[in-house]
């Protein structure tokens, strides 16, 4: 796959904005060993390149486990367990994608102008990502810090195209 970030963005682009809850599910190897993550989240979309998702698990203590961004051709990731940003151009993301395979279906319920189900497979580094959107609300207005980007403190900031060697191995 060319780029992922393009065709999710484009799978939105029937909708001028987009709000949405999501569940989202994460199966990956670890150590050898298989696990499952189960989050919520929360995704916005905003015509004509702007796409944010957001996931969160709720309990037993609230935590923000990732937030990406993509806007204007730039790439956000933050990751706060690891306590580091990656941030770039989507080119740079372009040339992270194609050294490795992924995989990508977009789903959507008959009649809708938007997908309710994306999955993603990250073949090599065995990653199977889930999210179901819900609750979806289409051209209304969103939040006003959408689409904002702010660094927290203690984070650090690196390029984009070392996502390779520390997130996906």
């Amino acid at each position: 796959m060319e780029n992922p970030i393009a065709e999710l963005v484009s799978a939105f682009s029937s909708a001028e904005t987009l709000q949405s809850k999501a569940s989202i599910r994460i199966d990956a190897i670890q150590k050898g060993e298989e696990v499952n993550y189960r989050l919520n989240g929360v995704v916005f979309y905003q015509r004509p390149e702007r796409l944010r998702i957001f996931g969160y698990h709720p309990f037993p203590l609230p935590m923000d486990l990732f937030d990406a961004l993509y806007q204007e051709g730039k790439f956000f990731l933050l990751i706060p367990a690891h306590e580091t940003a990656y941030t770039g151009d989507i080119s740079e993301f372009d040339d992270l994608m194609k050294s490795t395979e992924v995989r990508m279906s977009i789903e959507k319920m008959d009649g809708s102008e938007v997908p309710n189900r994306i999955r993603i497979d990250l073949v090599e580094e065995k990653v199977k990502i889930e999210i179901r959107l819900k609750d979806i609300l289409l051209n209304t207005s969103l939040p006003e810090d959408s689409f904002q980007w702010t660094t927290p403190q203690r984070i650090r900031i690196r390029p984009l195209t070392q996502l390779k060697g520390e997130i996906l191995h």
